[in-house]
């Protein structure tokens, strides 16, 4: 039995209110038809830990007839009315015939990387921090309080973390467990790029991103492996990572 216009306009305005069945459906869009395996992975879920969330939403959209199933490749993909929303999404956003703006959270995060290195390279405090980061107590000797400084740095990064889990929150909706995968990301751009190089960490960063992007589009039941293969490649050719000083 189909459902009256209002009550399926309501049924459509509660799927999209979701930012994870939102970013969903623009997966879709982009991407055409996904299994279910490659949309988890699309997304960055842990099937063990997720598995349970993400298919209450997608069980949603199904529900709301904005995505539909073909049982015989397992895969599911945007209906009409699917198009049709991300469609208006877009346009309601950019207004007609206007091409797609960069996202927030892309622009914040390249007005910190900008902030930081200036901070670092073109600051007093910056200088303190890249002192003290090499030679500890050298700089305690010339009188400058180590452990203020430290806890300064400490302050600063909980201040990015917090920065970077409002910006991420609309976009995987934020959950206790939302940094495990980042940590992992972190430390494996770290390597990458050299302990102690800021620059090598932006490299690393671009790099890994162009990897998982790349991997999840192509390959995605292997694009986690990519991301430890680049790493390996690089500790195999520069053990310090690719700015960092060697032992």
């Amino acid at each position: 039995m189909s459902l009256p216009p209002r009550a399926r306009g309501v049924k459509v305005l509660k799927a999209v209110s979701s930012p994870l069945r939102l970013q969903i459906l623009n997966l879709f869009f982009d991407k055409g038809s996904l299994s279910y395996t490659e949309l988890m992975n699309q997304l960055k879920m842990n099937p063990s830990r997720d598995a349970g969330r993400f298919a209450y939403h997608l069980k949603f959209l199904l529900k709301a007839n904005l995505v539909e199933v073909d049982s015989g490749a397992k895969k599911y993909y945007l209906t009409d009315l699917g198009k049709m929303v991300i469609d208006v999404a877009d346009r309601v956003e950019n207004g007609p015939g206007q091409p797609r703006r960069l996202d927030p959270p892309a622009a914040a995060g390249a007005v910190m990387a900008i902030a930081i290195w200036q901070l670092l390279e073109r600051t007093r405090l910056g200088l303190l921090i890249r002192a003290t980061s090499q030679n500890a107590e050298m700089v305690h000797a010339l009188g400058i309080d180590v452990g203020l400084v430290r806890s300064g740095v400490f302050g600063i990064g909980c201040g990015l973390a917090a920065l970077g889990g409002v910006l991420a929150a609309p976009l995987v909706t934020a959950s206790h467990g939302m940094a495990a995968s980042v940590i992992i990301d972190a430390f494996v751009i770290v390597i990458i790029g050299g302990m102690g190089s800021f620059l090598g960490s932006l490299i690393g960063a671009l790099l890994i991103a162009f990897v998982q992007v790349f991997g999840n589009y192509y390959l995605p039941d292997f694009a986690l492996a990519f991301m430890y293969l680049v790493m390996l490649l690089v500790l195999v050719v520069r053990p310090g990572g690719l700015l960092g000083k060697e032992a």
